[in-house]
């Protein structure tokens, strides 16, 4: 389910509002990525809550959200095709998190998990369980070896600009069951 409430003005284009998603069901949209991720998100459901604040200004847009909270039920993850599912969390949340786009910050108060399960295993041929969610898909077809590029000359990397770096701050991480 999706619900929100903005107010929206036009003389200088801004909005404010608050929006929420519950119950999303992640592996309904797996079509969508999951060829970006080498591993499998299985029976997990999303809810997410945030107030924001959108404001174009001259130095660009101006974006933050406040009151961020978010959390992940029944999250299983798996290797691609295989049933097993190594690492399960019961749920895992986020409150009181804040970001703002201009002044590079993120705060986030908690983030929380319960009921969180790894099952590490050592094949016989020494092979953990684990890295299979890590290992590029195959695609079933040998490819031909590329040819080696050749080296491009050493570029000086300009001067970094951007201004102040991120800054990023977690108060508590909590960790039941």
């Amino acid at each position: 389910a999706f619900s929100g409430n903005s107010t929206l003005s036009l003389a200088q284009l801004a909005a404010t509002g608050n929006i929420s998603l519950s119950g999303l069901s992640v592996p309904r949209y797996a079509p969508y990525f999951q060829n970006q991720i080498p591993f499998e998100i299985k029976g997990t459901t999303v809810d997410f809550a945030t107030d924001y604040h959108f404001a174009q200004g001259d130095q660009g847009p101006a974006i933050s959200l406040n009151n961020m909270k978010s959390a992940v039920h029944s999250l299983a993850i798996g290797a691609k095709g295989e049933s097993e599912q190594p690492i399960k969390i019961g749920s895992i949340g986020l409150s009181g998190g804040s970001f703002d786009l201009a002044g590079k910050q993120l705060t986030i108060s908690e983030i929380s998990s319960s009921r969180g399960a790894l099952d590490l295993v050592r094949a016989q041929d020494g092979q953990l369980n684990l890295l299979k969610l890590l290992a590029p898909a195959k695609s079933g077809q040998e490819q031909p070896e590329p040819e080696p590029e050749p080296k491009p000359e050493p570029v000086e990397a300009p001067a970094a600009t951007g201004g102040p770096a991120w800054h990023v701050a977690i108060n508590s991480i909590k960790l039941n069951d």
